[in-house]
């Protein structure tokens, strides 16, 4: 880098892709070049990743996606990683920009607002900018706000290209930003957003991304693979996404654009053999793919390609030979369901005439791997529509490489038409875009959990690959006991989210709101009478060390939630009733994590008669307390309440008991 005020540095924090380099800065790096600034790119990311000790071996896996949105934890994080952020600093003293730009995905905006903070604390004068999906949805949704993100100069809103050369050029001259279209910015502590171009820059008018500054070895790919794109948008209507809004149009290049840049890939990159074509769909614009087909497979030019598809009818077997001819080896069809009906209702509208079935036949036998996604709950899904994805998979697998369950099930953000319009496709308002409902109570967030689990059951049963690591949700405590929060099930949010915090103690939001839900289990439990209501649960724990809650035969003992509640009321010298009248004296009691052990006198107890779902009660100093909800299941004086930890923990317990 020269000139000081033409600088520009790109900075992607983790965690991100470590397969390949993300798209959006390499499109950013061409365009801007192309028009004179000096850009260059920091993949912290990839650094970070590239020197991961023991305590971050599995973080960037899918199992840890909530870890990085906890400030503590990445906070925390880039403590331990002092020697790679200070490579980054020492990166940015050398080349001196102007300004640095921070792509952002809904893992790393967490990472990249602590990272821009210490920059611009080191050197104010950088102008930071924010730009990605991201901040288009965050801006959307109102969460950033002056006192987290006021040191943060510029956001950019929605595609980049033209904005941010509007932004640069303005800073460098300047100009009042405010003037600038397509961006937000603060002003007495107040965000400003402004209009949008009027209109978004064409494909063809796009150079090819430009990957010069970014190692490409220290990728899983090493270079061999890069990610390409010849389209923006999509041409279906699901009611679920929010693609066209953000793209505002649906543009390609043509066939012989994408062409050249293969070419052009192909003698700058020597290790170039593949590409992943980063987009929504490759088929959106069927002419100009089969071009580029024609034009490959006429100039001889070896390289393997993937991509994103959705299905439509013009995916016949002629197409997608000619496809495998030309070198595509996988594509993933955006199935989400195999229910015609469904489908029609979803948006899914290219999907309208097509044979699901004989385009993935098709595909397969024209030598192209078949992956599949699938989501769970669609507005409108039945249960007999569940049943079929199963069906059709099972039916279909010797087609079938992979398939790629929805982890979030579906997700309707504040940017959806259903989230618009929820009671035209039959939802109650929604105020949680995971946590909807419909309004005949037919599909929940729990409903939608067990869908998901079951289909991922039967995939493993079957030996079918599939991308997702568990046949259960990973997080799926933390998720129901999220859930069971914004149901105002208080009890059975405890409950989960005890449990939750024994796998992710690092998490400071869950561990907050598990406080918040506890407190309030406790207010509603009555220590002076009984209840009326008969309460049950499918929960207890039971395996070769307990016996609903109660311990085998090692100990007399029996464990409940660890709240303040519990700690003041079970104390060493009280007397415990159990159901039958067998009563026993506390002489000690032991806080193991999110659940508090109670020791009794006497032999062993038998949990098959007073352990859970039995009540027990508690008598200090010849005044009778009996513990029971008002209302709810689920506090700490149900006995087998709280298991999470216990699962953990029976080893060490076991010796803490001998």
């Amino acid at each position: 880098m020269t000139d000081n005020k033409n600088n520009i540095l790109f900075i992607l924090a983790p965690k991100i892709d470590t397969v390949l380099p993300p798209l959006s800065v390499p499109c950013l790096s061409a365009y801007l070049k192309v028009r004179g600034w000096n850009v260059d790119a920091y993949d912290l990311n990839i650094e970070c990743y590239g020197h991961r000790p023991e305590k971050y071996l599995n973080h960037w896996n899918v199992e840890f996606q909530e870890f990085w949105n906890d400030d503590k934890a990445v906070t925390d994080f880039f403590k331990d990683y002092a020697a790679e952020v200070q490579k980054m600093f020492d990166f940015i003293k050398k080349e001196k920009p102007a300004y640095i730009g921070f792509s952002t995905w809904l893992t790393n905006f967490c990472s990249s607002v602590i990272i821009a903070r210490e920059i611009k604390k080191k050197w104010p004068a950088i102008k930071i900018i924010f730009g990605g999906v991201d901040i288009w949805q965050k801006l959307h949704m109102g969460s950033l706000d002056s006192k987290d993100h006021a040191f943060i100069d510029a956001f950019v809103i929605g595609e980049g290209e033209a904005t941010l050369h509007e932004l640069l050029c303005s800073f460098k001259n300047g100009d009042d930003i405010s003037r600038c279209s397509g961006i937000a910015l603060f002003r007495n502590k107040k965000l400003q957003v402004l209009s949008p171009h009027a209109t978004a820059v064409l494909c063809k008018d796009l150079p090819m991304p430009d990957f010069t500054g970014f190692n490409l070895k220290k990728y899983k790919t090493q270079g061999k693979q890069l990610p390409l794109y010849l389209s923006r948008g999509c041409i279906n209507q699901c009611i679920f996404c929010e693609e066209r809004k953000f793209w505002r149009t649906y543009r390609t290049k043509s066939g012989e654009q994408l062409y050249k840049e293969i070419k052009q890939a192909k003698e700058q990159y020597p290790d170039f053999k593949s590409i992943y074509f980063s987009e929504s769909l490759i088929n959106g614009n069927i002419n100009g793919l089969r071009k580029l087909c024609l034009l490959l497979i006429e100039a001889g030019i070896e390289v393997n390609w993937e991509g994103n598809a959705i299905i439509r009818k013009e995916m016949d077997s002629d197409l997608l030979k000619l496809m495998a001819k030309a070198g595509c080896w996988l594509l993933v069809y955006g199935v989400e369901t195999v229910s015609k009906k469904l489908l029609a209702y979803v948006g899914k509208v290219m999907a309208n005439g097509s044979d699901i079935e004989k385009i993935v036949r098709d595909t397969a036998e024209a030598g192209i791997r078949v992956t599949l996604d699938f989501m769970f709950g669609l507005p409108g899904e039945t249960e007999e529509d569940a049943q079929e994805n199963i069906d059709f998979v099972i039916r279909n697998k010797k087609y079938i490489h992979t398939i790629y369950p929805s982890w979030s099930f579906c997700y309707l953000t504040q940017l959806s038409d259903a989230y618009a319009n929820p009671v035209r496709w039959g939802l109650k308002p929604i105020t949680d875009v995971s946590f909807w409902e419909s309004i005949d109570g037919s599909n929940t967030y729990p409903v939608r959990l067990e869908r998901f689990e079951r289909f991922c059951a039967a995939m493993k049963k079957e030996g079918i690959a599939i991308q997702y690591p568990s046949d259960k949700l990973t997080d799926r405590e933390k998720k129901l006991g999220y859930y069971y929060c914004f149901k105002k099930d208080y009890s059975k949010a405890a409950m989960y989210l005890l449990q939750a915090l024994q796998k992710e103690p690092w998490d400071t939001v869950l561990r907050g709101v598990a406080k918040t839900c506890c407190q309030k289990v406790n207010d509603e439990i009555d220590v002076d009478s009984t209840s009326k209501h008969n309460v049950d649960s499918s929960y207890k724990h039971t395996d070769e060390n307990w016996v609903n809650g109660v311990a085998r035969s090692w100990a007399a003992a029996f464990f409940v939630v660890n709240s303040s509640h519990a700690r003041s009321k079970l104390t060493v010298g009280k007397r415990i009733t159990f159901a039958g009248g067998t009563a026993r004296t506390i002489v000690s009691t032991k806080e193991d994590g999110g659940s508090l052990i109670i020791f009794l006198d006497g032999a062993p107890l038998d949990g098959t008669v007073v352990g859970y779902p039995q009540k027990f009660t508690v008598n200090p100093g010849g005044k009778k307390f009996f513990y029971t909800l008002k209302k709810k299941l689920g506090s700490w004086h149900y006995l087998g309440f709280f298991a999470g930890s216990i699962v953990s923990l029976l080893s060490r317990r076991r010796s803490f008991f001998r």
